[in-house]
């Protein structure tokens, strides 16, 4: 039995290592992480499910968070985020990168944003713009951190 070369052992590694990096990339598989720490200590919210997926940045940070609500108060997160409710969805939000972020609005689906909030840098501070999915007890966040 011949055995493979070293350059198709190369080849094969760097197509695996490339498809990892590709699928971390995409948030495939979606790891449960602790939440940042503008979510942290959220009454109510114990028992959330937290997805962080970093947009990068160097001073100014962008984040996308999904929270697997769990059964708790959707009413208390949006109220501890400070939330007000809008009609306005940017169509930015429908085109961020997790396969598991939603691509368009659905009967079911509320928006909120913080007074603020822009979808270009905007001014120093800490913003959200969310989405409730009530269908599938779930929001969906876009954290704007400017320094």
């Amino acid at each position: 039995m011949k055995r493979p070369s070293a350059k198709w052992i190369v080849l094969a590694s760097l197509i695996v290592a490339a498809l990892i990096g590709v699928s971390l990339y995409c948030g495939f598989p979606p790891i449960r992480d602790a939440p940042l720490p503008a979510f942290a200590g959220i009454p109510g919210a114990e028992r959330v499910g937290y997805y962080n997926h970093s947009l990068g940045g160097f001073i100014d940070q962008e984040y996308l968070v999904r929270m697997d609500l769990d059964g708790a108060d959707p009413r208390m997160v949006l109220a501890a985020l400070d939330l007000d409710a809008t009609e306005e969805i940017p169509e930015e939000f429908w085109r961020m990168i997790p396969w598991y972020w939603p691509k368009s609005k659905r009967p079911g689906m509320d928006a909120y944003a913080s007074r603020g909030f822009s979808i270009e840098r905007g001014s120093d501070g800490l913003y959200f713009f969310a989405v409730h999915d009530r269908s599938k007890d779930r929001i969906y966040v876009w954290v704007k951190d400017n320094f």
